[in-house]
C-alpha cells in the first residue's frame, strides 16, 4: 500500500509486468475456493479456472480504479488475513455472547468478515465493516453474490478512520474485536497515533485489537509518508494512543517472513516483514 495516487489498469500491468497467470495463479486459486466455502457455486467459477481468473482480474480491475494499492493489484481481496492470526481462536470466544460485535476497518471487498461467517461460524448479524469507499464494499458483493440473500448479514457503512470519533460516535464502546488489516500503516507516524486512537475507542472496555500490515525490522518513513513499524515502535505507538484515550492497554506484535507470492513487493526492500499485531484493553478495577 505504497500508493494512494490513481493511474489506470493498464499502466499497473506494465509497471509491474504481471500475466493472467501471475494475477491468479492456481496455489490462490485454489485457496480462494477453498477457504470460503460460501462461495457462490452457481458462478460456475469453482469449476472452471479460467473463468474464476477472468472474473477476479475484472474485479481487480475495478478496485484498482478506486486506490491504486499493491494490495489491490496482487489480490489481497482473494485472501483473508485474519485466518492465520494467532488471536483467531480468542476471537471465536469473544463473539459467542449474544451481544458480543466485531468491526473491520478498512474492509475493503470485507473478506475477512466473510471468512468469519462461512468458516469460523460467526453469527454475520455481529459483523459490521466500515471502509472509505462505497464501491469496494459493492465489489465484495458482486464477487461473492451474496447481497440480499440471506446468507450474509454483516453491516456495511463508509467512513474515515481518521474521523470516526466526531462522525461515527454511534460506534464509541460497541465492539468486542476490531480488526484492521493493511490499514493504519498507510499513514506517518503522528496520524497513526490519531488512527489508534479512534480505534480504541471503538472498543468496549476489555476488547481486542488485532490485525496486520506490513512492517520492517528497521522503522522507516517511506518517501510517500508512510511510517512502517516494528515491534517496540508500534508498543509505543499505543502507549501515546491510549495515554490520549483514557485507557491502559497490552500490545503483542511480531515481524513474520511474507509466506505467499502475492507480496512480491517486498522485492524492493529485504527488510519488509508481515506485521502481526493484537492489542488488548484493560478493564478498570
Amino acid at each position: 500500500m505504497e500508493s494512494c495516487h490513481r493511474k489506470s489498469a493498464s499502466t499497473y500491468k506494465q509497471s509491474y509486468a504481471l500475466s493472467s497467470s501471475y494475477l491468479l495463479s492456481p496455489r490462490p486459486a485454489q485457496l480462494f475456493s477453498s477457504t470460503y466455502t460460501c462461495f457462490p457455486t452457481h458462478h460456475g467459477f469453482l469449476s472452471h479456472f479460467p473463468k474464476l481468473t477472468h472474473f477476479t482480474i475484472l474485479q481487480r480491475d475495478k478496485a484498482w480504479a478506486i486506490h491504486t494499492y499493491p494490495c489491490v493489484g496482487e489480490n489481497y481481496f482473494l485472501k483473508p488475513f485474519i485466518q492465520k492470526h494467532p488471536a483467531l481462536q480468542h476471537v471465536r470466544t469473544m463473539l459467542q455472547g449474544p451481544e458480543s460485535r466485531l468491526i473491520d476497518i478498512g474492509c475493503g471487498f470485507g473478506q475477512d468478515l466473510r471468512f468469519l461467517a462461512a468458516n469460523v461460524g460467526i453469527d454475520s448479524t455481529k459483523l459490521s465493516g466500515l471502509d472509505l469507499d462505497q464501491e469496494m464494499i459493492d465489489l465484495g458483493y458482486e464477487l461473492f453474490n451474496d447481497r440480499n440473500t440471506g446468507t450474509f448479514d454483516a453491516h456495511f457503512e463508509t467512513g474515515d478512520m481518521l474521523k470516526l470519533s466526531s462522525t461515527h460516535a454511534h460506534l464509541t464502546n460497541k465492539f468486542d474485536v476490531v480488526h484492521a488489516t493493511c490499514a493504519l500503516h498507510l499513514f506517518d507516524h503522528d496520524t497513526q497515533v490519531l488512527a489508534c486512537e479512534n480505534v480504541l475507542r471503538l472498543l468496549k472496555p476489555g476488547g481486542l485489537l488485532l490485525g496486520s500490515q506490513v512492517g520492517r525490522t528497521t522503522v522507516t518513513t517511506l518517501a510517500n509518508g508512510m511510517y512502517l513499524n516494528n515491534e517496540t515502535s508500534f508498543a509505543e505507538l499505543f502507549k501515546k494512543a491510549s495515554g490520549k484515550v483514557g485507557v491502559q492497554c497490552e500490545v503483542d506484535s511480531q515481524l513474520l517472513p511474507f509466506e505467499h507470492e502475492l507480496m512480491s513487493t517486498i522485492r524492493v526492500d529485504p527488510e519488509l516483514r508481515l506485521f502481526v499485531f493484537s492489542v488488548k484493553t484493560k478493564v478498570s478495577q
